[in-house]
């Protein structure tokens, strides 16, 4: 009886712990600490050798780790500090659960893997298939007779940085801003493809006689490289370009990012909802650079074929069962815009996740790519490649908020998703989801001069004020209620115990 008491508990606790598909850093933590001085705004003097440095380089030290990097510019606007620390003698686990017990710690991650949510395809030439299908289908080509893009207006592309070399894509590359955060590397260059892909849908030169053209003709490219050669990279390596693109909006109020364009994805078991957000340190970079409410952040929706923001029912080919798709799941972003993919017959594609907030054409989008690749080379020298995925999908978006600021150069990044989704876009045949059109969505903005510059604040927006509530933690991967969960779940497995064991002696007695 003591043996099936046993294994009953271990069946419930297997069933309790979720399975992760993630890849954590080990020895990586990404935390979140309070000012020392609550009251006094954090500045920039207080990283390098100023005092929050020092403080974090103490607390590390404390804690048996060291500090790997710091992130200053979303630490100003969020006021609170951000730091990688790493340990090589205590696990990623151990860190957490230490510095967890802080009362000056507000967020503590793990540092996880993302990968670019594209899916591998063989190369198609142009002659046999339509891969431009896609900007005929958002009505591309009529807005292009109201605007074709400006090259005042930047977006920025989050990825695996941008081949400049490619001839269609060289003169709408912006080599001021452009810059690489990938841990090990040296190069901004696109050393993948992806990046160089999905920005020649959003920018490859327009009316050049090569290659093809993007949504924008013209526009400037701000490549953020954070994922390797084999298009992954590390979320402490994009929290840097958050960072980074943070910092150049702070520092310059008339730089026009009209997008940044994140093209990546990643499955955890974390519940998206108030009390776990605000202890991940991704989902409070994002909001910090949100908060500034001067660029959409375009998220793909993911490849999973499950819905954005609900757990996954059954195991699939990037997830488990009961895991989310983030970043796009995340909550409480207000100028975040996550896209689905459609197929050429309008229909979400097979692969995408659903219940985005945008669907666009993610199946068969013809667009740059790494210039020595020995895929499809077009007779003008320009390296092309056809590619399927949410990843296609999302850069229709971002160069769709390129051509309205490009109109409405004033317009603040809530209200270019307005007029993104604004009501002469139609749904889709599933009826979940907005179609994205481009030309409405001008006609939209340009008659409704009227748009809410600012949204409607939340919970969400009051977050750094309460960041003890403990209410509905779910197991963490990409966040940090794990630790809470983890409390959680050992309650549940006594109390399983506890009432198995009445059961027995009930039996006992009979």
């Amino acid at each position: 009886m003591k043996l099936k008491i046993f294994m009953a508990v271990l069946i419930l606790t297997l069933i309790i712990f979720p399975a992760h598909a993630h890849e954590i850093i080990s020895g990586d933590v990404i935390v979140v600490f309070k000012p020392r001085d609550k009251e006094k705004k954090i500045s920039a003097s207080d990283f390098g050798m100023g005092s929050e440095a020092f403080r974090v380089a103490s607390i590390a030290t404390e804690s048996g780790a060291w500090v790997k990097n710091t992130y200053p510019n979303i630490s100003q606007v969020d006021n609170n500090v951000f730091a990688l620390l790493h340990s090589d003698t205590i696990s990623s686990e151990e860190l957490i659960k230490e510095l967890s017990k802080r009362s000056d710690v507000v967020a503590v991650s793990p540092n996880y893997k993302v990968y670019a949510a594209v899916i591998p395809n063989d190369t198609y030439t142009p002659s046999n298939n339509d891969g431009l299908w896609g900007l005929k289908y958002i009505n591309a080509p009529e807005a292009w007779e109201i605007t074709k893009g400006n090259e005042n207006i930047y977006i920025a592309v989050l990825d695996s940085g941008i081949d400049y070399e490619n001839p269609d894509i060289s003169a709408n590359y912006d080599r001021t801003y452009s810059k690489n955060f990938l841990s090990g590397s040296d190069t901004v260059k696109d050393e993948n493809g992806h990046g160089t892909h999905v920005s020649g849908t959003i920018g490859a030169v327009g009316n050049n006689s090569l290659g093809i053209c993007g949504v924008n003709w013209n526009v400037k490219l701000i490549g953020l490289r954070a994922l390797n050669s084999g298009g992954s990279g590390n979320v402490s390596d994009v929290i840097k370009a958050v960072d980074y693109l943070t910092g150049l909006l702070n520092d310059d109020p008339n730089l026009k990012v009209a997008a940044v364009n994140l093209s990546i994805e990643g499955y955890f078991s974390t519940v998206p909802n108030y009390n776990n957000v605000i202890t991940d340190a991704f989902w409070r970079a994002l909001k910090a650079l949100d908060s500034l409410n001067r660029t959409l952040i375009v998220v793909a929706a993911g490849n999973g074929g499950i819905a954005v923001g609900q757990p996954a029912t059954t195991k699939g080919n990037n997830h488990s069962a009961g895991q989310y798709v983030y970043p796009a799941s995340y909550p409480g972003l207000h100028n975040m815009i996550s896209v689905s993919a459609l197929d050429q017959d309008g229909s979400i594609a097979e692969f995408s996740n659903t219940n985005a907030t945008i669907s666009a054409p993610g199946v068969n989008i013809l667009s740059t790519w790494r210039q020595n690749a020995t895929d499809y080379v077009t007779s003008d020298g320009t390296s092309l490649k056809i590619n399927k995925g949410t990843s296609m999908a999302a850069p229709h978006v971002s160069g769709a908020a390129g051509l309205l600021l490009s109109v409405m150069p004033d317009r603040t990044a809530y209200q270019i998703k307005t007029a993104l989704l604004g009501n002469y876009n139609l749904t889709s045949s599933e009826g979940e989801t907005s179609l994205l059109n481009i030309n409405s969505a001008i006609a939209y903005q340009n008659a409704h001069t009227d748009l809410a510059s600012e949204p409607e604040k939340t919970e969400y927006d009051t977050y750094q004020d309460d960041v003890t509530s403990t209410e509905d933690n779910s197991s963490g991967g990409g966040g940090s209620g794990g630790c809470n969960s983890f409390n959680n779940i050992l309650i549940l497995s006594l109390c399983a115990v506890f009432l198995i064991k009445i059961k027995f002696n009930k039996l006992v007695k009979k």
